[in-house]
């Protein structure tokens, strides 16, 4: 499991349902799909998402800050420029419990290709190997690269959202 591509998969299942969220509402849908995760995990891999995926620029997202617990705290709210903010009803949830006896994203061992790029047959272009676009590549349809030179050399051209 990767703890990037599972944030990503709830991302994008909220913005096709057009569906007003924080990183909390993602921490809880993790942790409801059995993946135990502290928040202070997801928030970052969110507000990154944000900065750098066309997920959201594409769907017309953007991010506003909001209050949250009461006003006590503040976080932000992703949702359409078409949506008026007021309508997000969960500022006041609380992030579902973490299992301190069950496995975290830390503890589980991610195997990873011993390669410094990856690229996909279909589209030429590469990736490193934790971009959040590699992991989408099919598994049939990888190809791996020793280095930058190897993969220009193959004429495929680097990704431009590294």
């Amino acid at each position: 499991m990767e703890l990037e591509h599972e944030v990503e998969k709830i991302e994008i299942g909220f913005i096709k349902a057009k569906k007003q969220f924080t990183a909390l509402d993602i921490g809880n849908e993790l942790k409801k799909r059995g993946i135990n995760v502290r928040q202070r995990q997801v928030s970052p891999i969110v507000r990154q998402h944000f900065s750098e995926c066309d997920i959201y620029e594409d769907a017309k997202y953007t991010r506003e800050i909001i209050p949250v617990k009461n006003g006590s705290c503040q976080a932000y709210l992703y949702f359409n420029i078409d949506q008026d903010t007021s309508e997000y009803t969960d500022r006041d949830q609380e992030p579902l419990p973490w299992d301190p006896n069950k496995q975290t994203d830390d503890d589980i061992s991610v195997i990873v290709q011993q390669v410094v790029y990856v690229g996909s047959r279909n589209s030429k272009i590469f990736h490193s190997p934790n971009c959040m676009y590699a992991v989408r590549i099919k598994q049939e349809n990888t190809i791996s690269f020793e280095d930058m030179v190897d993969a220009s050399a193959k004429h495929y051209r680097k990704c431009k959202r590294e």
